[in-house]
């Protein structure tokens, strides 16, 4: 999760967060931003949120919800954190292949479970692009990088090659934020 707001950090203490007193993980904190985890095993539903820093406590209430998937965005302009099967980042002068698989960054993907040493979404995710539903080949947590999901889907050689294709996730009936993508 991202936290904006100014005073959520400064010198002399580090920044905490929790939800009902459970401790969330901070990733990073700068005094307009923090970032954090949200504790694995926290009910969705109504918390309060806590942020102490240097400069005192506030709170809020906050709804946490079973998954609310959202797609990375990068640079300026921003455009989708889609990246070719290759890691470089999908683009009108760098399109993937068809018959190869994007990987889409995201959040908000939910609960994962242990498979062998992948952490992978509890409640199963699909990519709609250009409208059609595509099952994916992976969708949790990068191995390695901490809150950061990851959805790997391989494209179809029978999908129509273009710019500005729209890329979404739907997860448990709620459907992300759209991004384009280019295919050759």
């Amino acid at each position: 999760m991202a936290i904006f707001g100014a005073g959520l950090a400064g010198p002399g203490a580090s920044t905490a967060v929790d939800f009902d007193g459970e401790s969330a993980s901070v990733l990073s904190a700068s005094p307009f931003q923090v970032n954090a985890i949200v504790p694995p095993d926290l009910a969705p539903g109504t918390h309060t949120l806590r942020i102490t820093s240097a400069y005192g406590t506030a709170q809020q209430t906050v709804t946490v919800s079973t998954v609310a998937p959202a797609i990375f965005l990068v640079g300026s302009p921003a455009v989708g954190a889609v990246t070719n099967q290759d890691n470089s980042l999908n683009s009108p002068s760098n399109p993937l292949v068809r018959g190869q698989t994007l990987v889409v960054y995201a959040t908000g993907l939910g609960a994962v479970v242990k498979q062998g040493q992948l952490s992978v979404t509890a409640v199963p995710v699909t990519v709609v692009l250009s409208g059609q539903e595509l099952p994916v080949a992976f969708a949790g947590l990068t191995p390695g990088i901490p809150g950061l999901y990851q959805v790997n889907v391989a494209i179809p050689t029978a999908t129509p090659p273009g710019l500005g294709i729209s890329l979404t996730l739907k997860q448990g009936g709620q459907m992300s934020n759209i991004v384009s993508v280019t295919l050759q």
